[in-house]
C-alpha cells in the first residue's frame, strides 16, 4: 500500500526533529542548558574585565591628580610668601592665581623671588611700584606689578599700568604671546622660565 505525501511533506514543510545531531549521551535540554550557561559565564566575565578597567582607568586619574598636586606643593615651596598680606596684596594674589591659572607658580616665582635671596620682579606686589631705566642708561619705565616696560610696550598713558587688573592682564598677554614664558623678564631670564 502506497502512502501518499502529504501536502506538508511535498512542499518540504514536515517537521524536522533533529537539525543538531546531539551526541547520543546528550539530551536536547541539556545542550539548551550547556549553551545558556556558556553565554552567561562569558557575559560575566566581560563585564568583569570591563569593569576592572574602568577601575585601573580610576586609579590611573587619581595618580595624575597626585602627581600634579605635588608638583604645584613643590613649585609653591619655594616661593617668598608675603607674611601677613594686606587686604590690597591678597585681592593682588586672587587675581593673578585667577588669570594665570595653572602658571600662578611661576608668575609667583619671578615676583616675589625663590627666597634664596634671587631676582624678583616686585617683591611686596606694590602696584605703584615704578622702576626708572634711565637712571642707569636704559630707556623707558617699568610699572605696577609685573613691572610692565612703558617704552618696550608702547605705553601712552602709563598710569593705567598702575592699575593692577591691567597690569597683571597686560603681563599675562605678554607672556601668553611669548609661548607662555616669561622670558622678556629680567627675572624670567634669572630662572629660565
Amino acid at each position: 500500500m502506497k502512502t501518499q505525501k502529504s501536502l506538508r511533506q511535498k512542499l518540504g514543510l514536515e517537521r524536522r526533529e533533529h537539525l543538531i545531531n546531539f551526541p547520543p549521551h546528550f539530551r536536547k535540554d541539556q545542550w539548551s542548558t550547556f549553551i545558556f550557561f556558556t553565554i552567561v559565564i562569558t557575559i560575566i566575565i566581560v563585564l568583569g574585565r570591563q569593569a576592572k578597567l574602568a577601575e585601573l582607568k580610576t586609579q590611573a586619574q587619581a595618580q595624575e591628580v597626585k602627581i600634579a598636586v605635588a608638583k604645584y606643593n613643590e613649585l609653591t615651596k619655594s616661593l617668598n610668601p608675603i607674611e601677613n598680606p594686606t587686604p590690597e596684596q591678597q585681592k593682588i594674589i586672587s587675581f593673578i592665581n585667577q588669570t594665570f591659572g595653572q602658571y600662578a607658580p611661576t608668575a609667583f616665582l619671578i615676583l616675589l623671588g625663590d627666597g634664596k635671596g634671587g631676582c624678583h620682579e616686585n617683591g611686596k606686589l606694590n602696584p605703584k611700584a615704578i622702576n626708572d631705566n634711565r637712571t642707569w642708561g636704559g630707556v623707558g619705565r617699568d610699572w605696577g606689578i609685573f613691572q610692565i616696560s612703558d617704552h618696550w610696550q608702547g605705553v601712552t598713558n602709563p598710569a593705567f599700568l598702575t592699575d593692577y587688573k591691567i597690569n597683571i592682564l597686560m603681563a599675562w598677554n605678554i607672556f601668553k604671546r611669548d609661548n607662555y614664558s616669561f622670558k622678556l623678564w629680567t627675572c624670567g631670564k634669572f630662572y629660565g622660565v
